[in-house]
């Protein structure tokens, strides 16, 4: 019997080691409360993150990054939208800058139909934002973020990560850092990049996600983030063509934690915000015409290619 127990004090041993990760951890502690609509942030974790559940040590990671006073992340993408024999390929290439109270976002689109910028700059209660190298428009940000979504104050990624939006998460170790498998609600943690790819993307009207994402995060053992990749798969409505099947892949990495990074015209956009906020009206931005052109040119192809 006392042989018994000792093997099966072992083999509990050995799964906590293996899953140390997921919820074996040492550490108890209680994160704050979900808020809808926004990130759950953890700060002050003094363990690894193995010593942590896996949950914990996500919400640690937007802690973390949140801390530093400067870091830039660079972010890579490919929408892939088919309908029928027709497919169209969509790159996105984005730099995110914070620089103390400041934060900054430049998103490039391109293809063989559309190209496309949208800079926006976050201080305070107000973002500063210019499309394709126009005029510089300031705009309170609750008016930013009921249109666009997504601030660039936003950490990790697009999505909202808090108690609420999280299905489930699995974690390993990887050399020296740790690795993180997040499982998100498709519908929760994409609130706001449903804005945000509406209105960048010119559809007739929100994306419907087919899938739960998931979203690997890498940070090192004090939680700084190394990367983060996902996918998605939804329908968009594309005026004339319809509804159409997209596949979206992407990679953000980090970098230049408490660094010497700066944000490009930054006078320009202190100066616009001295300026009364203006009010965004979604259906005359610039954007709207991006998939009008894509629609108008497949349609020229008359599905041969």
């Amino acid at each position: 019997m006392k042989k018994l127990l000792t093997s099966i004090l072992a083999i509990i041993f050995t799964v906590c080691l293996a899953f140390s990760l997921v919820g074996c951890g040492d550490a108890n502690v209680t994160p704050p409360s979900a808020v809808n609509g926004a990130d759950t942030v953890m700060t002050g974790l003094k363990k690894t993150p193995d010593s942590y559940d896996a949950n914990t040590a996500v919400y640690a990671a937007l802690g973390k990054l949140e801390s530093y006073t400067t870091y830039k992340s660079q972010s890579s993408g490919t929408s892939t939208a088919r309908k029928g024999i027709v497919s169209y390929t969509q790159t996105t290439n984005a730099v995110t800058i914070k620089h103390g109270d400041e934060y900054y976002t430049d998103t490039e689109s391109h293809s063989a139909f559309v190209n496309f910028r949208h800079e926006a700059f976050a201080k305070n209660n107000n973002v500063a934002y210019r499309v394709n190298d126009g005029d510089i428009k300031n705009v309170l940000r609750s008016s930013y973020e009921s249109v666009y979504g997504i601030t660039p104050a936003k950490l990790l990624t697009g999505h909202i990560y808090n108690q609420n939006t999280i299905v489930s998460v699995t974690g390993q170790k990887v050399n020296s850092n740790y690795q993180y498998a997040v499982t998100l609600d498709k519908n929760e943690s994409n609130a706001g990049l449903s804005r945000q790819m509406k209105e960048f993307g010119g559809l007739g009207g929100y994306p419907v996600f087919n899938e739960d994402p998931v979203v690997t995060i890498v940070v090192r053992e004090d939680f700084t983030p190394v990367s983060a990749t996902y996918e998605s798969k939804y329908t968009v409505n594309v005026p004339v063509l319809g509804e159409m099947d997209c596949f979206e892949t992407n990679t953000i990495t980090f970098s230049h934690f408490n660094g010497n990074v700066e944000i490009p015209d930054t006078e320009d956009f202190n100066a616009a915000m001295n300026s009364t906020p203006s009010v965004i009206d979604p259906n005359k931005t610039a954007e709207k015409s991006g998939l009008d052109k894509i629609a108008a040119s497949l349609v020229n192809l008359n599905f041969r290619d």
